[in-house]
């Protein structure tokens, strides 16, 4: 394994002297590292042929030959993180679907990806072992993509689509029917709408969900998502502005195996959804409060009582819970951020 992160003057000097001798290496990440490397570097990875693990970001030289060089002389490699490289098209979708043992791809930030690199990625061997896809800022990325994820990836576990315009209510429908999803990311996305995200539980397997930053959903839709969500264990509703007590409600009596919520800057939320959560979610171990100006001392008061299991809890700014209040929940539960709105 090597780990060079963080070093800014990485030159492609460096690689040629390090790559030639460690011809065994399987691990190799990059991060914020590559910012002064040409494509040659990226071809001398061609030597790492046992590689299985390659992380790296914010490479605007790196191409789609680079691309089809690294999969074609490390045909091993399970994981791929090639985030914000602006220069990599469709055309290196073919050759990483190539890959039979690919198990994670990450491609956030590579804005030229579109439609037909997701079906030339469809199309691959990879679709065998494939099981988590992150596409956040592939802003070219549409229905079509869900249809070929949908109809292809079958193992698919682990699914980012955050800040995808071109996904409609009609591919949210689609997202529910994968077979074997138990994580999705879809904070921004527009087409998280109540009627959008109907469906998108039906599977019943979903675990993780995050929907931050989707204002369009209200008590409505999030009552029929949680109802086909029995197995949730993490829920990030923040910045869902029109959610009220009456969502909160419901989404406990449905998802009583909650371990993780945040809805910071649900601002229509009062002490009484803390009262459903700490009397129905009983796991719940971290909960994000921050910016609900509606929640005072009596729903802490609550949390206190029966949230056993809470460990960690955020309250940033809000106004409505005393100084006292936080140091009594300093001595239950072990980490509470917060901030004074007096100080």
């Amino acid at each position: 394994q090597l780990v060079v992160d963080d070093i800014v003057d990485l030159t492609d000097k460096h690689f040629d002297r390090i790559f030639k001798r460690l011809t065994k290496l399987k691990h190799l990440s990059l991060w914020s590292s590559t910012r002064y490397l040409t494509a040659y570097a990226f071809r001398q990875l061609g030597y790492l042929s046992k590689l299985t693990v390659l992380k790296f970001d914010s490479n605007k030289l790196i191409n789609d030959f680079s691309v089809r060089h690294i999969c074609k002389q490390c045909q091993e490699l399970q994981h791929i993180s090639i985030t914000d490289c602006s220069s990599i098209t469709d055309s290196s979708m073919k050759a990483i679907g190539s890959l039979k043992q690919l198990r994670v791809l990450n491609i956030a930030d590579c804005i030229l990806i579109s439609d037909l690199g997701i079906k030339s990625l469809a199309d691959g061997i990879c679709v065998l072992r494939l099981r988590e896809l992150n596409l956040t800022n592939c802003m070219r990325v549409g229905d079509a993509s869900i249809i070929q994820l949908t109809r292809r990836c079958k193992k698919l576990a682990y699914l980012k689509l955050c800040y995808l315009e071109q996904i409609s209510e009609a591919g949210m429908e689609l997202i529910g029917q994968m077979e074997s999803l138990i994580s999705i990311d879809l904070c921004g996305t527009k087409s998280c709408t109540d009627s959008g995200i109907k469906s998108l539980g039906i599977n019943g397997r979903l675990k993780q969900v995050s929907m931050a930053s989707c204002k369009q959903i209200g008590d409505l839709g999030l009552t029929k998502f949680t109802s086909y969500c029995s197995q949730l264990e993490e829920l990030n509703l923040s910045f869902c502005t029109q959610l009220t007590d009456n969502a909160i409600r419901s989404m406990a009596f449905c998802c009583k195996l909650l371990t993780t919520l945040n809805v910071c800057s649900c601002g229509l939320l009062t002490d009484m959804s803390l009262q459903y959560l700490s009397g129905v979610c009983k796991y719940l171990r971290e909960l994000d409060i921050s910016y609900c100006q509606l929640i005072t001392d009596k729903g802490m008061k609550y949390l206190r009582r029966n949230s056993h299991y809470l460990k960690r809890l955020f309250i940033i700014e809000c106004k409505g819970i005393s100084r006292l209040t936080i140091e009594k929940l300093l001595l239950k539960v072990p980490y509470v951020q917060f901030q004074y709105v007096d100080s």
